[in-house]
């Protein structure tokens, strides 16, 4: 509001305008202007206004005068762990969660990462002004999380007195390539979530975004589904334990997987014989295993590839076709991918060659007729009756 005293007998203009914080800037959004006329007071009216002066009791002069207190201004606060750093002021506040990177083991060797950001708006410009603009705004964002092949799920949130809903969207994997037109393309991984509050006619806007990326040939995937998952539980936690009376974000210590993938689970493939040159027919005795885990990759799911028998940690190699072979596994646990191994073996190819030694000529009735076998493997003499 605004109120000012005229001096004398004038024609005035008010201008309105109207700015917004949109991207760190000031930008006005709108205008409105009036024009007007002030007239002269006739003596009745300045009479009319010196009696009211006199009948009016200033505010200091009556201890029953009551002063309106305004209304707390609202502030961000809340909890995070040391691995999550920002600013906060009085339109909202931006956390980032320090980068995951990881050394890919794979055959492109490219870096693995994944990074997260939370933050809060009180009363975005853009936001909505009732019940029922929240809900809309959560049937958009579950409508968009299905177009990346994404599922949501919707629950019913309060910051304090503000009331509405928030949606988070599942952790979505999707794998990279290569090829001759397109070249090599990276894995991604990407995680959501998106809330809004009312109250009075006052909005809020809360979010988060988990975004990662890494090798083309998928190497890296355990990694990424790991950290993706951890930063999104974290974000769920920041934003489930925010308050609106300031105060800023207190520190925890951090106790989630380490941002090197260190502390990784490992899959390797143990073979017995402890041999991949083989003859055709052999059999091979290939056990998974896999170490370092946590209660939460309970139970493992081994799913395997080439020509095996068996399932499960252990399966048994099949040495049926000649040339090299390979025998791979996935191992997933109950949340996400614990990792990939492969062992390749190389089968010899077998070839046998009979020889008529005598006679030379014809064969006649009654002739004796000499042979002689020969076996060859990868097109040398082999060994043995």
């Amino acid at each position: 509001s605004y109120s000012f005293t005229a001096k004398d007998k004038s024609s005035k203009k008010i201008l309105l305008e109207v700015f917004a914080k949109i991207n760190g800037e000031d930008v006005k959004v709108a205008q409105a202007e009036k024009t007007f006329n002030i007239e002269a007071k006739d003596e009745t009216d300045e009479k009319e206004d010196e009696k009211t002066a006199e009948a009016k009791p200033s505010p200091s002069s009556s201890p029953e005068t009551e002063i309106e207190n305004e209304p707390p201004k609202l502030m961000f606060g809340g909890t995070s762990s040391n691995i999550w750093d920002g600013t906060i002021g009085e339109v909202g506040f931006k956390l980032k969660r320090q980068s995951a990177v990881s050394k890919g083991t794979g055959e492109c060797k490219w870096e693995a990462t994944v990074n997260s950001q939370v933050w809060g708006t009180l009363d975005p410009f853009i936001g909505p002004r009732s019940q029922a603009d929240i809900t809309k705004k959560i049937q958009e964002f579950v409508a968009e999380s299905k177009r990346w092949g994404k599922t949501t799920t919707v629950k019913s949130f309060s910051i304090g007195e503000f009331k509405g809903q928030f949606a988070n969207s599942s952790v979505r994997f999707r794998g990279g390539g290569a090829s001759v037109d397109a070249g090599y393309r990276s894995s991604s991984i990407s995680a959501e979530g998106r809330g809004w509050l009312m109250k009075d006619g006052k909005a809020i806007e809360v979010g988060y975004n988990v975004t990662g990326g890494g090798c083309w040939e998928n190497s890296d995937r355990a990694f990424l589904e790991r950290q993706a998952y951890a930063a999104q539980d974290e974000a769920k936690g920041i934003i489930n334990g925010l308050t609106l009376t300031g105060g800023g974000f207190s520190k925890t210590a951090y106790s989630g997987p380490k941002l090197d993938g260190s502390d990784m689970p490992t899959l390797e493939l143990v073979a017995t014989p402890n041999r991949t040159k083989l003859k055709k027919g052999e059999i091979v005795e290939v056990r998974a295993v896999v170490t370092n885990t946590n209660a939460e990759d309970e139970p493992i799911e081994f799913t395997w590839t080439g020509d095996h028998g068996g399932k499960g940690a252990n399966v048994q190699f099949i040495a049926e076709k000649p040339g090299k072979q390979k025998l791979s596994v996935v191992a997933k646990g109950a949340k996400y991918q614990i990792g990939t191994a492969a062992i390749e073996f190389e089968i010899a190819d077998l070839k046998a060659e009979l020889k008529q030694l005598t006679p030379q000529t014809k064969v006649a009735v009654g002739t004796p007729v000499a042979f002689s076998a020969q076996l060859y493997s990868e097109g040398k003499p082999a060994s043995g009756n």
